[in-house]
C-alpha cells in the first residue's frame, strides 16, 4: 500500500476509495463480510482515536441495526441500492 505522511491524508484516501467502491467505479475483490470488516478492520481503526464508551456504542449499533441485515453480506456485494434498502 501507499504510505501517507499525515493521518488526514490517509483518512481522505480511505474515504475516496470507499466512495469509489460504493459508486461502482472500482470493484472490491475481498471475500470479507460486512461483519468481518467491522470487527477486524473498522472497529480497531476507530479504537485508535475513540473513547471506550464510543467504541461500545458502535458495537451496540452494529449488533442491533447493521449485523442482522448486512452482516453476512460480502463487501464486494454491498451496493448503493442494498444500502438504501437497508436504511428504509
Amino acid at each position: 500500500g501507499r504510505g501517507y505522511r499525515l493521518k488526514k491524508e490517509a483518512e481522505r484516501a480511505l474515504v475516496a476509495r470507499l466512495q469509489d467502491a460504493l459508486s461502482g467505479s472500482i470493484r472490491m475483490t475481498t471475500r470479507m463480510t460486512a461483519d468481518e470488516f467491522f470487527a477486524d478492520v473498522w472497529l480497531p481503526y476507530k479504537a485508535l482515536s475513540s473513547k471506550p464508551t464510543t467504541i461500545e456504542a458502535y458495537r451496540v449499533i452494529h449488533r442491533l441495526y447493521i449485523s442482522p441485515r448486512l452482516g453476512g453480506v460480502l463487501l464486494q456485494n454491498l451496493t448503493p441500492a442494498l444500502l438504501a434498502e437497508w436504511q428504509q
